[in-house]
């Protein structure tokens, strides 16, 4: 725990900084990293949380849960102080990253049932093989991550607001992939009875390196910044 509190910043300046410290993420499930059950919310990212900023830095973890676009948004005006996600360019004009990552993650292609180019598919390595084949990704509206490293090569995605969505969407072949981490997509796809309608293949991305995202407008930066 003492390595983990390093990694997130310089949090004893938080303590003085403020009693209360706000998680803005998603307000759908992401299995097994958060999600809600009788109106608390739990998962991985909930229990490292608590246990840094409550138990060990006595900051009481306020949540704010939105759709994934206004949640961003939310830190970029310093409505909410933080955010656990992959640290792109277009982050880091309004939020400071945490030293080291706060983990690591891999992304893999999904595509419909029998599509006719599975096996292309399948040896997908980068962004410019998506491109080549001439395929349309669907994705969240509010992933940067695919905005960053797929649309920039010019290809041109379907953007839904949610990731239940998405997976419906390619489902209907509507678009021929997504690429998704597998344990939270797998979770949808069992959820919705796609198992028959949408195929998880060896093509991956990563590792992604999700950090701790600190506003810049957020009363703790001031503060961290003061002390620098």
């Amino acid at each position: 725990m003492k390595l983990f509190l390093l990694v997130l910043l310089m949090l004893p300046a938080l303590v003085n900084a403020q009693a209360k410290i706000t998680y803005a993420f998603a307000d759908e499930a992401w299995m097994p990293m958060i999600y809600q059950e009788e109106g608390v919310y739990r998962g991985l990212y909930i229990e490292i949380l608590k246990a840094v900023f409550e138990q060990e830095l006595n900051l009481k973890l306020n949540y704010s849960a939105k759709p994934w676009k206004r949640a961003q948004w939310d830190v970029e005006k310093g409505q909410a102080d933080f955010m656990l996600t992959v640290a792109t360019p277009s982050r880091l004009k309004y939020a400071t990253p945490s030293n080291a990552p706060f983990f690591k993650l891999y992304l893999n292609v999904y595509t419909y049932q029998n599509h006719p180019k599975l096996p292309e598919i399948r040896r997908i390595k980068t962004s410019q093989d998506i491109k080549r084949l001439g395929l349309v990704p669907v994705s969240n509206a509010g992933n940067d991550w695919h905005k960053s490293n797929i649309d920039s090569v010019g290809i041109k995605t379907k953007y839904m607001r949610v990731d239940d969505s998405v997976v419906h969407f390619l489902a209907m072949q509507r678009a021929d992939i997504m690429v998704e981490a597998v344990v939270p997509m797998n979770f949808l796809i069992k959820k919705y009875g796609l198992e028959s309608k949408v195929t998880l293949t060896e093509a991956q991305f990563g590792p992604l390196e999700f950090h701790l995202l600190l506003s810049k407008k957020s009363v703790s930066y001031t503060h961290l910044r003061a002390h620098e």
